[in-house]
């Protein structure tokens, strides 16, 4: 049995992946999922996705990269499964140095050295 789950699984290369727009969502939303029924399933006392400051506010009326779109739709099954199974689940959102941030992704191979958390309670 575990006690806490944290999600830090990310692809976010967009360069690595420009003809492999599918990992984003295997990895980003799939995996996401996956850790969270096996969270349920464990009974864990509490789930933590990390996740960035890029996926936050409303989406309307903005051109979504599928990276992005992948790291929203893995935030959202965060909550889906507090409100559905009453998981306690709660979400970090990182921030990496002005001078090295991308468009809207981070390589995994640069360093985070800035850390928000926006909400450290139950979702």
């Amino acid at each position: 049995m575990f006690d806490v789950v944290i999600n830090c699984a990310n692809e976010s290369d967009i360069e690595k992946y420009v003809d492999l727009q599918n990992i984003f969502t295997i990895t980003n939303i799939i995996g996401t999922q996956i850790l969270l029924d096996a969270s349920v399933e464990c009974n864990v006392s509490r789930y933590h996705q990390v996740s960035t400051i890029e996926a936050y506010g409303e989406l309307c009326n903005k051109k979504i990269p599928s990276y992005l779109a992948s790291r929203l739709a893995g935030d959202l099954l965060v909550k889906v499964y507090n409100n559905k199974y009453g998981l306690r689940a709660t979400l970090s959102k990182e921030k990496v140095d002005e001078n090295n941030i991308e468009e809207y992704c981070q390589c995994i191979e640069k360093e985070i050295n800035k850390k928000y958390i926006l909400n450290n309670s139950i979702l």
